[in-house]
């Protein structure tokens, strides 16, 4: 009898324990459209860039890494061809959500930088190797390159806000619905889910199924330990 009792509250308290812990699979279930994938970004008038994104991360889940790119155009209409573009890398640290504003903070762990005739910002490089027009140098492969005396060094300058190690800002705000997505101001648009993974779970289900499943397991045992028992006990012999 003891030991029924005793499986009774085991199989209670686990249960009530999983049941508890399943919403936390789904708290970062927020929207209702992707947040991971790929983004293009539209030109802003003013600077004359654009800024487009890859945000990798489960599907309608938050993304956990992303890569943020920024064109930089002649003019104000981003027609011509680029002057140059950098790309960075960098790992989630912290979100601050606001009514769908959301202040990402994350940690950058690569940038590359695209130029053309080895000029960036109006300076031009000298480096040891033949320079391809628009083609992506990591910064390590830049960092002998030299500039005009009395010039300052915009690979230098990159690194310092952008390059691995450095803490990086961006600010995106998502409507829930997905109508309204811009990161720094810079209306996204989606291209394609390069980036996303995995499976958003819709629902509590998955957590539901867990429970249940992880009950039934410690029934099984129980139900073993507890036959177990009478056996033992019917062969014990019968004091006089």
């Amino acid at each position: 009898m003891n030991t029924i009792l005793l499986a009774a509250l085991l199989i209670s308290s686990v249960s009530c324990s999983l049941l508890r812990a399943t919403p936390l699979a789904t708290d970062d279930f927020t929207y209702d459209f992707y947040v991971c994938g790929t983004y293009e970004g539209a030109c802003s008038a003013t600077k004359g860039e654009k800024q487009h994104a890859v945000f990798y991360g489960a599907r309608k889940l938050m993304f956990t890494k992303y890569m943020k790119t920024v064109e930089v155009f002649g003019g104000n209409d981003c027609s011509a061809s680029s002057l140059y573009s950098y790309r960075y890398n960098a790992d989630v640290t912290s979100r601050d959500n606001d009514e769908g504003t959301v202040t990402v903070k994350g940690k950058a762990t690569s940038l590359e930088i695209a130029m053309v005739g080895s000029t960036i910002d109006n300076v031009q490089l000298t480096c040891s190797f033949a320079i391809e027009d628009n083609k992506f140098y990591t910064t390590e492969e830049l960092d002998a390159c030299t500039v005009p005396e009395g010039s300052e060094n915009p690979i230098a300058a990159l690194k310092a806000t952008y390059g691995a190690g450095a803490e990086v800002t961006d600010v995106l705000v998502l409507n829930k619905d997905g109508k309204d997505f811009s990161i720094n101001g810079y209306a996204l648009s989606n291209k394609s889910d390069d980036g996303c993974s995995g499976w958003a779970p819709e629902s509590n289900t998955p957590g539901i199924i867990i429970a249940i499943v992880g009950t039934i397991i410690i029934v099984i045992i129980v139900v073993i330990v507890v036959i177990s028992a009478k056996k033992h006990s019917k062969k014990m012999p019968v004091s006089q």
